[in-house]
C-alpha cells in the first residue's frame, strides 16, 4: 500500500471538500469563537468508542462475547461537543451512503470545531506550534494563519487537517498503531464505512459551524437531515440485513477480533475522496 504525502494550497483544499459535498454558496455566517472550547484540551484521536465492521463478532480470548454495534435513528439522541453516554453510537445502513460508523461521524464533527477554533484563535499570530497526542509517532501541527482569511475559509482548512488527522489513524492502524495496548487494530483499519462516515462527518460539522443555532443543536439537527437524505433505514434489523448481505464477502464473524482477516474488503484509495461503502 503507497501513501504519497503533498502539501495543500487554500484552493486544493476548498476544491477537495466542495468535490465531496456541494456547501450552499449563499451560506456566509460562520460561529466566531466558541467559550466552552478549552484550546488547551486537545481531543483524543478516539473521542468515542468506534465499530468494528459486522455484527455477530467475537473476541480473542473471551468466550461466550458477541459484539453487536447496530443502532436506529430512533437511538441518535442529541449530539454533545466531545462526547456524552446519551449520544447514540454504532453502525447504521442508508441506501445511498451505505454503512456509516455514527460514532466516527461524531468525532469528526467534534475534530472539525476543535481545530476551527485553534485556527481562529490563531490568526494573525504568526507561526503557531500544537504538539498533538502520540499516534505511531510524536505528531505537532504548525499554524499559520493570515489575518485576512476569513472564518469561512477557517472551517474550510479545518476540515482538510481533520480530514487529513483521520486519514492518518487509517494509515497508522495499518501498521500497527492501537489505542488499547496490545491490541492491534489492522482489522478495522480503511474497513469500506471508516473513511466515508469520517467525511460525511466533517461535512456536518462544517454545517454546523456555520449555523446560527448552538453548536451542539446544530450538529444534532444537520446529523439527522443527513441521514435522511442518504436515505438511512429506520430499523436496525435492516442493518442486520444489510449486514447479513455481505457477510463472508466484506467480513466474516467467523474469525475472531483482532484478527486481520475478520475484514474481507477495505477502501484505502481515500487521499482524495471517498465513496459510501
Amino acid at each position: 500500500m503507497k501513501f504519497d504525502m503533498y502539501k495543500t494550497t487554500l484552493y486544493s483544499i476548498k476544491l477537495l471538500l466542495l468535490l465531496a459535498f456541494v456547501v450552499n454558496p449563499a451560506t456566509t455566517y460562520a460561529q466566531s469563537i466558541p467559550d466552552d472550547v478549552d484550546l488547551d484540551k486537545i481531543p483524543p484521536r478516539i473521542i468515542r468508542a468506534c465499530c468494528a465492521f459486522g455484527y455477530d463478532l467475537k473476541l480473542w480470548g473471551v468466550p461466550f462475547v458477541n459484539i453487536d454495534q447496530v443502532i436506529s435513528v430512533d437511538d441518535l439522541n442529541e449530539h454533545h461537543y466531545m462526547g456524552n453516554k446519551s449520544e447514540g453510537i454504532g453502525t447504521i445502513y442508508s441506501h445511498k451512503g451505505g454503512f456509516i460508523d455514527i460514532g466516527h461521524l461524531r468525532d469528526q464533527i467534534d475534530w472539525t470545531r476543535y481545530l476551527y477554533t485553534v485556527i481562529l484563535n490563531s490568526r494573525g499570530k504568526g507561526e503557531v506550534i500544537l504538539p498533538l497526542r502520540n499516534e505511531a509517532g510524536r505528531k505537532t501541527l504548525y499554524l499559520n494563519i493570515p489575518v485576512e482569511l476569513t472564518s469561512s475559509d477557517c472551517i474550510l482548512l479545518a476540515g482538510k487537517i481533520t480530514y487529513d488527522f483521520s486519514l492518518w489513524h487509517e494509515i497508522s492502524t495499518w501498521f500497527g498503531a492501537s489505542t488499547i495496548p496490545l491490541m492491534p487494530e489492522k482489522f478495522s483499519s480503511f474497513s469500506v464505512e471508516d473513511v466515508y462516515s469520517n467525511l460525511l462527518g466533517i461535512h456536518v460539522g462544517m454545517q454546523a459551524l456555520h449555523s446560527k443555532l448552538p453548536f451542539n443543536a446544530a450538529a444534532t439537527k444537520i446529523i439527522v437531515s443527513t441521514l435522511d437524505s442518504l436515505a438511512v433505514v429506520k430499523t436496525a434489523q435492516e442493518t442486520y440485513d444489510a449486514y447479513d448481505a455481505v457477510n463472508h464477502k466484506w467480513y466474516t464473524n467467523k474469525k475472531r477480533i483482532p484478527r486481520k482477516s475478520v475484514t474481507l474488503k477495505r477502501d484505502p484509495d481515500v487521499l482524495n475522496s471517498s465513496s459510501p461503502g
